[in-house]
C-alpha cells in the first residue's frame, strides 16, 4: 500500500518548515521601569544576574557593565553578551552551537530563548525599584 501523496508532501513540509533559520533578533536597549534610577549600579548588576539566571542559563561576569550569558538545552547553545547602564540593557548574540548561526540568521529557538531573560530582568528591575521606594 502506497501512502498517499499529500502525506509525504506534508511531512516534507514539515521537515523543511522545522529548518528554517530567522534572522537574529538582538535587544537593543530597553530602558529600565519607571523608578529603577533609585538603583545603584550595585542594585542594578545584582537584579540583572538573578534574573538572566533562570533555568538553562548560566551567566558570568565579562567586566564591569557587560555579562555573558550562555543556555544550553541538549546539544544546543546559544552564547550571549548582556551590557548594561543605570538606563537599560541589551542583549546580543555571541556564538551558538547546533543552532545554525549562519550570516545574520539563526535557529529560532535562539530568539525565543534571548526573549525570556529580557522579560525576567524588565520585571525583576521594576519589582526591585517599587520595593526601594
Amino acid at each position: 500500500m502506497r501512502p498517499p501523496k499529500f502525506a509525504l508532501l506534508g511531512l516534507v513540509a514539515l521537515f523543511m518548515a522545522s529548518c528554517r533559520a530567522v534572522p537574529i533578533e538582538d535587544v537593543a536597549f530597553p530602558r529600565f521601569p519607571s523608578g529603577s534610577e533609585t538603583l545603584s549600579m550595585a542594585q542594578i548588576q545584582h537584579v540583572t544576574v538573578e534574573a538572566a539566571s533562570g533555568p538553562e542559563w548560566i551567566v558570568r561576569e565579562d567586566s564591569p557593565s557587560r555579562l555573558i550569558a550562555t543556555h544550553g538545552a541538549r546539544t544546543h547553545v546559544a552564547k550571549v553578551s548582556l551590557d548594561y547602564t543605570r538606563d537599560g540593557f541589551s542583549i546580543g548574540s555571541l556564538d551558538s552551537t547546533n543552532l545554525d548561526q549562519d550570516s545574520g540568521k539563526i535557529d529560532p529557538n535562539d530568539n525565543r530563548w534571548v526573549a525570556k531573560p529580557r522579560k525576567d530582568i524588565l520585571r525583576a528591575t521594576l519589582h526591585e525599584a517599587a520595593n526601594r521606594s
